[in-house]
């Protein structure tokens, strides 16, 4: 797993958004911006795993790493990415990417597939912050 320090950003996602005030809305905002998060991706290149690798080890492999996001889809059929503010807050076993937010905007921005629909924060905590495509990709423009 990629080591992130979210403990801010964690704390902050935890307040309904329907309550928050002005500042802890800004104040989120702000954290969201400069966050490395994680991001469930599937692995789609064709290559064997070594048996006796272990969690943490480093493989070498002749071919570029593809991967692609895992999505979910919502109660009203939105098809987002998931993004963790920690580790603990992932269900299950899954290969994850630590990615900065501005590089994730900028590379939806860039490619961005259009079956998507938005991403959405800790999508299995108390409160997840779902936010259509084109308002996280905003966020990081000035």
């Amino acid at each position: 797993m990629t080591e992130t320090d979210n403990t801010k950003l964690t704390e902050l996602l935890k307040v309904k958004v329907e309550t928050a005030s002005d500042e802890h809305l800004k104040i989120l905002t702000e954290e969201l911006r400069k966050s490395q998060l994680l991001m469930p991706i599937e692995i789609t290149s064709n290559f064997e795993i070594d048996e006796n690798m272990k969690v943490g080890d480093v493989g070498e492999f002749e071919e570029p790493l593809r991967f692609k996001p895992i999505s979910l889809t919502d109660d009203f059929g939105n098809n987002l990415i998931p993004l963790f503010s920690e580790e603990s807050e992932i269900k299950g076993q899954v290969s994850v990417m630590g990615m900065y937010t501005q590089d994730l905007a900028d590379s939806f921005a860039s490619g961005h597939d259009k079956s998507v629909d938005g991403v959405v924060f800790n999508p299995f905590g108390e409160n997840p912050i779902m936010l259509p495509m084109e308002t996280f990709i905003g966020m990081f423009k000035r």
